[in-house]
Protein backbone atom coordinates (compact mmCIF):
# COMPACT_ATOMS: atom_id res chain seq x y z
CA UNK A 1 0.00 0.00 0.00
CA UNK A 2 1.57 3.16 -0.58
CA UNK A 3 1.10 4.29 2.79
CA UNK A 4 3.95 2.08 3.69
CA UNK A 5 5.68 3.95 1.05
CA UNK A 6 4.62 7.37 2.47
CA UNK A 7 5.93 6.63 5.57
CA UNK A 8 8.53 4.40 5.09
CA UNK A 9 10.82 5.09 8.21
CA UNK A 10 13.74 6.71 6.21
CA UNK A 11 11.61 10.19 6.03
CA UNK A 12 10.86 10.11 9.51
CA UNK A 13 13.73 12.73 10.56
CA UNK A 14 12.87 15.02 7.47
CA UNK A 15 9.53 14.81 8.66
CA UNK A 16 9.68 15.25 11.89
CA UNK A 17 12.27 18.16 11.34
CA UNK A 18 9.47 20.24 8.95
CA UNK A 19 7.06 19.49 11.72
CA UNK A 20 9.28 20.95 13.94
CA UNK A 21 9.95 24.18 11.80
CA UNK A 22 6.43 24.65 11.33
CA UNK A 23 5.20 24.57 14.68
CA UNK A 24 8.09 25.84 16.89
CA UNK A 25 7.61 29.15 18.06
CA UNK A 26 11.93 29.89 18.10
CA UNK A 27 13.52 32.03 15.46
CA UNK A 28 15.80 29.99 13.27
CA UNK A 29 17.42 32.10 10.45
CA UNK A 30 15.85 30.62 7.35
CA UNK A 31 19.29 30.16 5.40
CA UNK A 32 19.85 28.07 8.70
CA UNK A 33 17.08 25.81 8.45
CA UNK A 34 17.32 25.13 4.61
CA UNK A 35 21.03 23.45 5.44
CA UNK A 36 19.68 21.56 8.29
CA UNK A 37 16.44 20.39 6.02
CA UNK A 38 18.97 19.66 3.09
CA UNK A 39 21.46 17.95 5.23
CA UNK A 40 18.53 15.38 6.74
CA UNK A 41 17.35 14.81 3.46
CA UNK A 42 20.65 13.60 2.13
CA UNK A 43 21.73 11.67 5.31
CA UNK A 44 18.42 10.07 6.44
CA UNK A 45 16.82 9.70 2.62
CA UNK A 46 19.74 10.28 0.07
CA UNK A 47 22.61 8.17 1.52
CA UNK A 48 19.86 4.85 2.60
CA UNK A 49 18.74 4.89 -0.78
CA UNK A 50 21.82 4.62 -2.87
CA UNK A 51 23.14 2.38 0.49
CA UNK A 52 20.10 0.26 -0.55
CA UNK A 53 20.75 -0.02 -4.49
CA UNK A 54 24.47 -0.96 -3.33
CA UNK A 55 23.26 -3.56 -0.97
CA UNK A 56 20.67 -5.25 -3.43
CA UNK A 57 23.33 -5.40 -6.08
CA UNK A 58 25.36 -7.69 -3.58
CA UNK A 59 22.35 -9.50 -2.74
CA UNK A 60 22.25 -8.52 1.06
CA UNK A 61 19.25 -7.38 1.13
CA UNK A 62 15.91 -8.13 -1.69
CA UNK A 63 13.36 -5.65 -1.08
CA UNK A 64 12.72 -1.76 0.87
CA UNK A 65 10.85 -3.31 3.09
CA UNK A 66 13.70 -5.76 4.45
CA UNK A 67 10.82 -8.20 5.08
CA UNK A 68 13.51 -11.08 6.71
CA UNK A 69 14.71 -10.21 9.84
CA UNK A 70 18.45 -11.15 8.99
CA UNK A 71 18.56 -8.69 6.28
CA UNK A 72 18.02 -5.95 8.70
CA UNK A 73 21.64 -6.29 10.43
CA UNK A 74 23.62 -4.13 8.03
CA UNK A 75 20.76 -1.55 6.81
CA UNK A 76 19.95 -0.41 10.38
CA UNK A 77 23.50 -0.12 11.75
CA UNK A 78 24.39 1.55 8.36
CA UNK A 79 21.19 3.98 9.27
CA UNK A 80 22.31 3.93 13.24
CA UNK A 81 25.47 4.96 12.29
CA UNK A 82 23.75 8.26 9.55
CA UNK A 83 21.55 9.20 12.81
CA UNK A 84 24.60 9.47 14.65
CA UNK A 85 25.89 12.09 12.16
CA UNK A 86 22.85 13.79 11.90
CA UNK A 87 22.46 14.10 15.41
CA UNK A 88 26.48 15.06 16.19
CA UNK A 89 27.11 17.08 13.30
CA UNK A 90 24.28 18.69 11.95
CA UNK A 91 21.61 19.49 15.12
CA UNK A 92 23.62 20.30 17.79
CA UNK A 93 21.91 20.82 20.93
CA UNK A 94 22.59 24.79 20.74
CA UNK A 95 20.79 24.95 17.75
CA UNK A 96 17.45 23.56 18.70
CA UNK A 97 16.96 21.21 21.88
CA UNK A 98 13.73 19.81 21.09
CA UNK A 99 14.79 19.02 17.29
CA UNK A 100 18.04 17.67 18.96
CA UNK A 101 16.19 15.71 21.74
CA UNK A 102 13.95 14.26 19.05
CA UNK A 103 17.15 12.95 16.80
CA UNK A 104 18.38 11.10 20.28
CA UNK A 105 15.16 9.42 20.79
CA UNK A 106 14.65 8.01 17.23
CA UNK A 107 18.31 6.85 17.11
CA UNK A 108 17.36 5.20 20.72
CA UNK A 109 14.40 3.68 19.31
CA UNK A 110 16.88 2.45 15.95
CA UNK A 111 19.31 0.75 18.48
CA UNK A 112 16.54 -0.76 20.43
CA UNK A 113 15.18 -2.02 17.25
CA UNK A 114 18.79 -3.42 16.30
CA UNK A 115 19.10 -5.36 19.53
CA UNK A 116 16.07 -7.18 18.76
CA UNK A 117 17.29 -7.99 15.36
CA UNK A 118 20.21 -9.68 16.77
CA UNK A 119 17.84 -11.61 18.73
CA UNK A 120 15.53 -12.61 15.73
CA UNK A 121 13.00 -9.99 16.41
CA UNK A 122 11.37 -8.28 13.78
CA UNK A 123 10.16 -4.85 15.24
CA UNK A 124 7.66 -2.57 12.93
CA UNK A 125 10.31 0.35 11.90
CA UNK A 126 7.03 1.62 9.86
CA UNK A 127 5.29 1.70 13.46
CA UNK A 128 8.82 2.83 15.47
CA UNK A 129 8.66 6.34 13.12
CA UNK A 130 5.02 6.71 13.28
CA UNK A 131 4.93 7.14 16.80
CA UNK A 132 8.00 8.54 17.43
CA UNK A 133 7.16 11.35 15.49
CA UNK A 134 3.42 11.55 16.90
CA UNK A 135 5.16 11.59 20.50
CA UNK A 136 7.58 14.23 19.33
CA UNK A 137 4.48 16.52 18.40
CA UNK A 138 2.54 15.92 21.37
CA UNK A 139 5.62 17.09 23.11
CA UNK A 140 5.82 19.99 20.95
CA UNK A 141 1.73 20.98 21.37
CA UNK A 142 2.89 20.78 25.70
CA UNK A 143 6.02 22.76 25.45
CA UNK A 144 5.16 25.49 22.71
CA UNK A 145 1.43 25.83 24.53
CA UNK A 146 -0.36 25.17 21.41
CA UNK A 147 -3.14 23.31 20.62
CA UNK A 148 -2.30 20.82 17.83
CA UNK A 149 -5.55 18.58 18.16
CA UNK A 150 -6.40 18.13 14.67
CA UNK A 151 -2.42 17.02 13.68
CA UNK A 152 -2.34 14.94 16.98
CA UNK A 153 -5.85 13.51 15.24
CA UNK A 154 -4.36 12.72 11.96
CA UNK A 155 -1.34 11.49 13.27
CA UNK A 156 -2.99 8.67 15.33
CA UNK A 157 -5.20 8.33 12.77
CA UNK A 158 -2.30 7.20 10.30
CA UNK A 159 -0.69 5.22 13.44
CA UNK A 160 -3.68 2.54 12.90
CA UNK A 161 -3.68 2.78 9.00
CA UNK A 162 -0.07 2.10 8.77
CA UNK A 163 -0.80 -0.66 11.12
CA UNK A 164 -3.22 -1.63 9.21
CA UNK A 165 -1.44 -1.49 6.08
CA UNK A 166 1.50 -3.75 7.24
CA UNK A 167 -0.61 -6.41 8.35
CA UNK A 168 -2.60 -6.80 5.49
CA UNK A 169 0.17 -6.73 3.32
CA UNK A 170 1.29 -9.34 6.24
CA UNK A 171 4.81 -7.36 6.72
CA UNK A 172 4.29 -8.24 10.42
CA UNK A 173 2.07 -9.46 13.11
CA UNK A 174 -0.02 -7.96 15.77
CA UNK A 175 3.24 -8.72 18.42
CA UNK A 176 5.69 -6.65 16.21
CA UNK A 177 3.47 -3.60 15.49
CA UNK A 178 2.61 -3.08 19.06
CA UNK A 179 6.46 -3.48 20.01
CA UNK A 180 7.07 -1.20 17.22
CA UNK A 181 4.60 1.30 18.56
CA UNK A 182 5.83 1.35 21.81
CA UNK A 183 9.57 1.44 20.74
CA UNK A 184 9.14 4.36 19.07
CA UNK A 185 6.97 6.17 21.89
CA UNK A 186 8.69 5.63 24.99
CA UNK A 187 12.04 7.27 24.39
CA UNK A 188 10.07 9.91 22.82
CA UNK A 189 8.63 10.40 26.14
CA UNK A 190 12.15 9.73 28.03
CA UNK A 191 12.93 12.43 26.08
CA UNK A 192 10.55 14.77 27.62
CA UNK A 193 12.17 14.94 30.76
CA UNK A 194 14.96 16.85 29.06
CA UNK A 195 13.38 19.34 26.96
CA UNK A 196 9.59 19.95 28.36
Amino acid sequence: MIISYLFHPIVIPLLGSILYFEISTRYHPQERVEHVLMSIFILSVLVPIILFFLLRKLYLVRGPFLSDVRERRIPLAMYIVLLSALLYRVIPRVFSEELYYFFAAYLGSMVGCYVLVLLRFKTSIHMIGIAAITFFVMGMSVHFQMQLIYLLSLLFFLNGALATSRLVLRAHNVPEMLVGFFLGAIPQLLAFMYWL
